[in-house]
């Protein structure tokens, strides 16, 4: 992804709630029992929840009917599965950095080399959904960009098939 969003919920969450306030601490250091917190019901309150459960829940639901698993099922598989490397890690309400700049930090140097060095196994699937052009990915068979007519809204649906057939291969394998 680019950048993470930023809303008023935010504040809320962060200091008032020590329930969010912990599993997104949990989150960043990568401790703790949920992988992707964005997917967690417990916050299906926050601005997250509401954007990557719009994202990505065609997909789980597909996921769930082809491997004949209950829908809650498949969104703790995906939390365990799924990570989302934002190229720039600062929250803003949109995003306006300059491609020029975005190559320049620090952070995005970082975040670059992690995902280009993971697209370059075979047992993960990169999905370049924004900026792709910035992140310099590798053209193999593990890694997707969305082209720029897709990549605005970042839209996955059912009809994101390379997606599915390779959590489904991992689900497999996992049992």
């Amino acid at each position: 992804m680019l950048n993470p969003g930023w809303g008023p919920h935010d504040y809320f969450s962060e200091y008032k709630n020590p329930e969010y306030r912990k599993a997104l601490i949990e989150n960043i250091q990568q401790k703790g029992t949920n992988p992707f917190l964005f997917l967690d019901p417990r916050f299906s309150w926050h601005g997250g929840y509401t954007y990557w459960h719009a994202k990505l829940h065609q997909l789980i639901a597909t996921f769930a009917h082809e491997t004949c698993i209950h829908y809650s099922l498949a969104r703790e598989f995906f939390q365990k599965e799924i990570a989302v490397v934002e190229l720039v890690p600062y929250r803003s309400v949109s995003s306006s950095v300059s491609s020029a700049v975005v190559k320049k930090l620090q952070s995005g140097i970082l975040a670059r080399e992690f995902i280009i060095k993971r697209a370059l196994t075979t047992d993960c699937l990169v999905v370049a959904t924004r900026a792709v052009k910035n992140w310099d990915l590798p053209n193999q068979d593990n890694v997707i960009c969305f082209d720029s007519k897709q990549a605005r809204s970042a839209h996955l649906t059912a009809k994101s098939r390379e997606i599915v057939t390779f959590l489904k291969r991992r689900f497999v394998s996992a049992r």
